[in-house]
């Protein structure tokens, strides 16, 4: 695990039992000049079983530049008020930080990952129930039953809104709403 929150990984480290044998957690930031040195330098530079992505940011940007390891499984959370259609993603900046009254405003759409992840090599075969997290598996480990769904089909707007705001915003003023608050968003 990587996170750039000095407290939150002294937390995990102090409250949860930690175990290096178990697993690594490493307290930096990450970004495209950096991804593959700490993921290689954790040791994870060959085959790996899982990587879950959840940046609340540039996940787009360092699934696409990571080179390091092969996955089997790849986790990533996508922004599902972006809606099903577009591909889009916010802007690559190495210390993203989305705006603290736009919680709208982060990571990429699901067209965008399952757009990416298929040039990587990978299939769509999972969007869990909450339309948050999505899974996809090297086309190559494809077997025993596990199939490849359409993402367009199968996507969930999220389900848990926190604020009438952000119900608010679910309902197609999203793209409005940026614009008009000046912030980008790339086609991916």
């Amino acid at each position: 695990m990587v996170d750039g929150g000095q407290t939150f990984i002294r937390s995990l480290k102090t409250r949860h039992s930690y175990d290096p044998e178990n697993g690594t957690i490493i307290c930096g930031w990450i970004d495209t000049d950096n991804d593959n040195v700490i993921i290689g330098d954790a040791g994870f530079d060959e085959e790996v079983d899982v990587l879950s992505l959840d940046m609340v940011g540039i996940d787009c940007w360092i699934l696409k530049n990571l080179s390091v390891s092969s996955l089997w499984i790849l986790i990533v959370e996508y922004n599902s008020l972006f809606g099903a259609e577009q591909s889009v993603t916010v802007p690559y900046i190495p210390y993203f930080l989305r705006p603290a009254d736009a919680h709208y405003y982060d990571g990429a759409s699901l067209s965008a990952f399952v757009s990416l992840s298929t040039s990587l090599g990978y299939s769509l075969v999972a969007i869990e129930p909450r339309g948050i997290n999505v899974f996809f598996v090297r086309q190559d480990c494809l077997r025993n039953g596990i199939a490849a769904i359409d993402g367009r089909g199968a996507f969930k707007r999220v389900r848990k809104v926190k604020t009438a705001k952000r119900e608010a915003l679910a309902e197609a003023r999203v793209f409005e709403t940026i614009e008009r608050r000046g912030l980008a968003l790339i086609e991916a």
